[in-house]
């Protein structure tokens, strides 16, 4: 089902008039008075909705609500990631909208010792991070966070489960079940000095292998997304 975001409740109707939202539902995917389509709220609210007007003029498009709440699809607990920002704008795309489709709540971006990336285009990653929710049928827009330094890392709160690749540990992550809130975080192009391995096992973080080659740090972000995800029982 098409999927957009309403910008205005009035009464019984939603109103979509953001000129890109408007423009992806009448223009993309052309929708028209009579179907149905899937409009969000950006504090997660989700509606069935029924076209009922499209006013090309003033580029807007009001639907009436037919059913609240639909099948939310979330993970039971959150699942936040940490990740030194790729060298690569487009490898940074990838790890947005990837780790959104699969359930991620939060980015954190990590400046570790040898992260290469500094300028960061947080309003891109958010906008892509919007996109993949409406293509999966998420109800949430992961949090974006502002860039921490790697010092900051024990001032994120309290999380159940603490995890960091470790290229050559013999660990692997396998839980019989993740039944709480989830820290993953994945180092630099690089690789993790010494120094912030032994930090990050002080703090409580659990050095897992992804498998037996290097993943690039999109790849690996995707992979740890994907494996959290399974131990929590969200890939039925």
């Amino acid at each position: 089902m098409n999927s957009a975001y309403f910008q205005k409740k009035e009464g019984n109707f939603l109103i979509v008039n953001r000129k890109d939202e408007f423009h992806h539902l009448v223009k993309v995917l052309r929708v028209r008075p009579g179907e149905k389509v899937r409009l969000l709220g950006e504090d997660g609210a989700e509606y069935l909705c029924k076209v009922d007007v499209i006013d090309f003029r003033k580029k807007l498009l009001r639907a009436r609500m037919l059913e609240e709440a639909l099948k939310k699809r979330e993970l039971p607990f959150k699942i936040s990631i940490a990740f030194s920002p790729p060298s690569e704008d487009r490898a940074s795309d990838v790890l947005i909208e990837k780790c959104t489709e699969i359930g991620i709540q939060e980015f954190i971006p990590v400046f570790f010792e040898r992260s290469a990336k500094k300028n960061l285009r947080l309003e891109r990653w958010l906008r892509i991070a919007r996109e993949a929710v409406k293509q999966s049928g998420r109800s949430i827009v992961p949090h974006i966070l502002n860039p921490i330094s790697f010092s900051k890392l024990s001032d994120l709160g309290e999380y159940r489960y603490k995890y960091f690749g470790l290229i050559d540990s013999n660990e692997r992550l396998a839980c019989d079940h993740i039944d709480g809130d989830v820290l993953v975080l994945v180092g630099p192009e690089g690789d993790l000095t010494e120094r912030e391995i032994s930090y990050l096992i002080e703090s409580g973080f659990k050095g897992v292998a992804l498998g037996p080659t290097i993943l690039r740090v999109e790849t690996a972000a995707v992979v740890f997304a994907a494996l959290v995800a399974y131990e929590m029982g969200g890939t039925d």
